[in-house]
Protein backbone atom coordinates (compact mmCIF):
# COMPACT_ATOMS: atom_id res chain seq x y z
CA UNK A 1 0.00 0.00 0.00
CA UNK A 2 1.31 3.36 -1.06
CA UNK A 3 1.68 5.87 1.49
CA UNK A 4 0.77 9.43 0.80
CA UNK A 5 4.05 10.86 2.65
CA UNK A 6 6.11 8.61 0.54
CA UNK A 7 4.99 9.99 -2.78
CA UNK A 8 6.32 13.45 -2.25
CA UNK A 9 10.37 11.49 -3.09
CA UNK A 10 8.57 11.30 -6.01
CA UNK A 11 9.01 13.35 -9.38
CA UNK A 12 7.51 17.27 -8.63
CA UNK A 13 4.52 17.56 -10.72
CA UNK A 14 3.74 14.28 -8.86
CA UNK A 15 3.84 16.04 -5.57
CA UNK A 16 2.06 18.90 -6.57
CA UNK A 17 -1.35 16.85 -7.51
CA UNK A 18 -1.02 14.53 -4.12
CA UNK A 19 -0.48 17.94 -2.23
CA UNK A 20 -3.36 19.45 -3.74
CA UNK A 21 -5.64 16.70 -2.70
CA UNK A 22 -4.37 16.81 0.93
CA UNK A 23 -6.68 19.67 1.70
CA UNK A 24 -9.51 17.11 1.35
CA UNK A 25 -7.92 13.67 1.75
CA UNK A 26 -8.57 11.69 5.35
CA UNK A 27 -5.43 12.57 7.92
CA UNK A 28 -4.45 15.38 5.34
CA UNK A 29 -3.31 17.74 8.09
CA UNK A 30 -1.13 15.42 9.66
CA UNK A 31 0.84 14.23 6.13
CA UNK A 32 0.99 17.84 5.15
CA UNK A 33 3.12 18.68 8.76
CA UNK A 34 5.05 15.92 7.64
CA UNK A 35 6.13 16.74 4.08
CA UNK A 36 7.19 20.02 3.84
CA UNK A 37 11.18 18.81 5.44
CA UNK A 38 13.28 18.51 1.97
CA UNK A 39 10.67 19.95 0.15
CA UNK A 40 12.82 22.54 -3.02
CA UNK A 41 10.54 23.09 -6.00
CA UNK A 42 8.76 26.39 -6.11
CA UNK A 43 5.67 24.62 -7.54
CA UNK A 44 5.60 21.93 -4.74
CA UNK A 45 5.83 24.26 -2.13
CA UNK A 46 3.55 26.99 -3.33
CA UNK A 47 0.49 23.99 -3.60
CA UNK A 48 1.70 23.06 -0.01
CA UNK A 49 1.19 26.52 1.30
CA UNK A 50 -2.39 26.72 -0.51
CA UNK A 51 -3.55 23.19 1.22
CA UNK A 52 -1.99 24.81 4.85
CA UNK A 53 -4.54 27.68 3.77
CA UNK A 54 -7.32 25.53 3.41
CA UNK A 55 -6.35 23.49 5.85
CA UNK A 56 -5.88 26.18 8.71
CA UNK A 57 -1.93 25.01 9.26
CA UNK A 58 0.04 27.81 10.00
CA UNK A 59 3.50 26.52 9.21
CA UNK A 60 6.82 26.53 8.72
CA UNK A 61 8.37 30.27 9.10
CA UNK A 62 9.02 31.39 5.45
CA UNK A 63 12.73 32.53 6.34
CA UNK A 64 13.02 28.71 6.11
CA UNK A 65 13.21 29.30 2.08
CA UNK A 66 15.34 30.49 0.03
CA UNK A 67 13.83 31.58 -2.85
CA UNK A 68 11.40 34.40 -3.05
CA UNK A 69 8.54 32.77 -4.70
CA UNK A 70 8.33 29.72 -2.35
CA UNK A 71 8.88 32.69 0.80
CA UNK A 72 5.87 34.46 -0.48
CA UNK A 73 3.58 31.66 -1.30
CA UNK A 74 4.17 30.50 3.18
CA UNK A 75 4.18 34.14 4.11
CA UNK A 76 0.66 34.47 2.48
CA UNK A 77 -0.75 31.09 3.41
CA UNK A 78 0.02 31.81 6.91
CA UNK A 79 -0.79 35.95 7.26
CA UNK A 80 -4.51 33.99 5.22
CA UNK A 81 -4.88 31.85 8.23
CA UNK A 82 -4.14 34.68 10.84
CA UNK A 83 -6.26 36.89 8.83
CA UNK A 84 -3.71 39.41 9.64
CA UNK A 85 -0.76 41.03 7.18
CA UNK A 86 2.47 39.60 9.23
CA UNK A 87 4.84 38.03 6.88
CA UNK A 88 3.74 39.10 3.68
CA UNK A 89 4.86 42.56 3.38
CA UNK A 90 8.22 41.48 4.20
CA UNK A 91 8.55 38.01 1.94
CA UNK A 92 10.58 39.68 -0.83
CA UNK A 93 12.45 43.02 -1.79
CA UNK A 94 10.55 45.86 -1.73
CA UNK A 95 9.45 47.46 -5.10
CA UNK A 96 5.86 47.97 -6.71
CA UNK A 97 5.73 43.86 -6.17
CA UNK A 98 5.65 43.83 -2.78
CA UNK A 99 3.23 46.26 -2.62
CA UNK A 100 0.91 44.73 -5.04
CA UNK A 101 1.00 41.06 -3.35
CA UNK A 102 0.32 42.79 0.15
CA UNK A 103 -2.29 44.94 -1.19
CA UNK A 104 -3.79 42.57 -3.04
CA UNK A 105 -3.78 40.28 -0.02
CA UNK A 106 -5.03 43.02 2.00
CA UNK A 107 -8.29 43.61 0.07
CA UNK A 108 -8.65 39.60 -0.28
CA UNK A 109 -8.98 39.63 3.56
CA UNK A 110 -11.22 42.98 3.77
CA UNK A 111 -8.37 44.60 5.90
CA UNK A 112 -7.86 48.91 5.83
CA UNK A 113 -4.55 48.61 4.57
CA UNK A 114 -5.64 47.53 1.42
CA UNK A 115 -6.82 51.25 1.10
CA UNK A 116 -2.93 52.49 0.87
CA UNK A 117 -2.68 50.02 -2.59
CA UNK A 118 -5.26 52.03 -3.80
CA UNK A 119 -3.99 55.01 -3.08
CA UNK A 120 -0.59 53.52 -4.84
CA UNK A 121 1.13 55.70 -7.23
CA UNK A 122 2.16 52.71 -9.61
CA UNK A 123 -0.86 51.65 -11.33
CA UNK A 124 -0.09 48.28 -10.82
CA UNK A 125 -0.55 47.70 -7.62
CA UNK A 126 -3.70 49.77 -7.36
CA UNK A 127 -4.85 46.80 -10.04
CA UNK A 128 -3.78 44.27 -7.89
CA UNK A 129 -5.50 45.01 -4.93
CA UNK A 130 -9.00 46.40 -6.94
CA UNK A 131 -8.41 42.55 -8.72
CA UNK A 132 -8.36 41.26 -5.61
CA UNK A 133 -11.70 43.27 -3.56
CA UNK A 134 -14.76 42.54 -2.93
CA UNK A 135 -18.22 45.15 -1.76
CA UNK A 136 -16.74 45.75 1.56
CA UNK A 137 -14.28 48.59 -0.62
CA UNK A 138 -17.41 49.63 -2.58
CA UNK A 139 -16.50 53.14 -2.12
CA UNK A 140 -13.16 52.94 -3.03
CA UNK A 141 -13.97 50.63 -6.13
CA UNK A 142 -16.42 53.08 -7.02
CA UNK A 143 -13.73 55.86 -7.46
CA UNK A 144 -11.09 53.21 -9.10
CA UNK A 145 -13.44 52.80 -11.68
CA UNK A 146 -12.49 56.18 -12.78
CA UNK A 147 -9.03 55.61 -12.34
CA UNK A 148 -7.02 57.07 -15.56
CA UNK A 149 -4.70 53.94 -15.75
CA UNK A 150 -6.41 51.19 -18.11
CA UNK A 151 -4.72 49.07 -16.37
CA UNK A 152 -6.24 49.41 -13.20
CA UNK A 153 -10.00 49.70 -14.64
CA UNK A 154 -9.04 46.42 -16.65
CA UNK A 155 -8.29 44.81 -12.99
CA UNK A 156 -11.65 45.97 -11.84
CA UNK A 157 -14.15 43.62 -12.51
CA UNK A 158 -11.93 40.52 -12.26
CA UNK A 159 -14.02 38.94 -8.80
CA UNK A 160 -17.01 38.92 -11.49
CA UNK A 161 -20.38 40.71 -11.84
CA UNK A 162 -21.96 39.83 -8.30
CA UNK A 163 -19.16 41.99 -6.76
CA UNK A 164 -20.06 44.89 -9.19
CA UNK A 165 -23.69 44.28 -8.63
CA UNK A 166 -23.41 44.67 -4.78
CA UNK A 167 -20.56 47.95 -5.59
CA UNK A 168 -22.30 49.93 -8.22
CA UNK A 169 -25.76 48.81 -7.04
CA UNK A 170 -26.63 47.71 -11.38
CA UNK A 171 -30.31 45.98 -11.42
CA UNK A 172 -29.13 44.29 -14.21
CA UNK A 173 -25.86 42.85 -12.73
CA UNK A 174 -27.90 41.64 -9.96
CA UNK A 175 -28.63 38.59 -12.29
CA UNK A 176 -25.60 37.03 -11.73
CA UNK A 177 -26.71 34.57 -8.92
CA UNK A 178 -29.18 33.11 -11.66
CA UNK A 179 -26.62 33.03 -14.60
CA UNK A 180 -23.06 32.28 -15.97
CA UNK A 181 -21.79 35.51 -17.32
CA UNK A 182 -18.08 36.49 -19.12
CA UNK A 183 -16.34 39.37 -18.49
CA UNK A 184 -14.45 40.63 -21.40
CA UNK A 185 -11.85 42.74 -19.11
CA UNK A 186 -10.04 44.04 -22.21
CA UNK A 187 -13.12 45.93 -23.60
CA UNK A 188 -14.50 46.19 -19.45
CA UNK A 189 -17.46 44.65 -21.09
CA UNK A 190 -20.00 42.40 -19.12
CA UNK A 191 -21.62 39.79 -21.48
CA UNK A 192 -23.83 37.02 -21.93
CA UNK A 193 -26.52 37.55 -18.98
CA UNK A 194 -29.39 35.06 -20.22
CA UNK A 195 -31.84 36.12 -17.14
CA UNK A 196 -32.70 39.32 -18.57
CA UNK A 197 -32.04 38.23 -22.45
CA UNK A 198 -29.46 41.59 -22.66
CA UNK A 199 -26.15 42.87 -23.15
CA UNK A 200 -24.79 45.44 -20.93
CA UNK A 201 -21.72 47.28 -21.89
CA UNK A 202 -19.67 49.00 -18.81
CA UNK A 203 -17.76 51.86 -21.13
CA UNK A 204 -16.90 55.14 -20.07
CA UNK A 205 -15.02 54.07 -16.85
CA UNK A 206 -18.37 52.84 -15.46
CA UNK A 207 -21.24 54.17 -17.39
CA UNK A 208 -23.67 51.94 -18.09
CA UNK A 209 -24.68 51.84 -21.64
Amino acid sequence: MIKLADVFHDDWRVRVEVARSLATAAGGSAILRQVWAGQSSPHVIVTLAETAAALGELRPDPAAFSDPTSRCAVAQARDRIRKQLVDTPHCAADGWRSRARTGALAAELDLPQAREAFRDEDGRVRGAAAGAAGAAFGADLRRLLGDPDPYVVQEWPSRGPCVYAEVTGDAVAMSCADSTPAWNLSEHTRVDLPIVGTLVAVADHGRVV
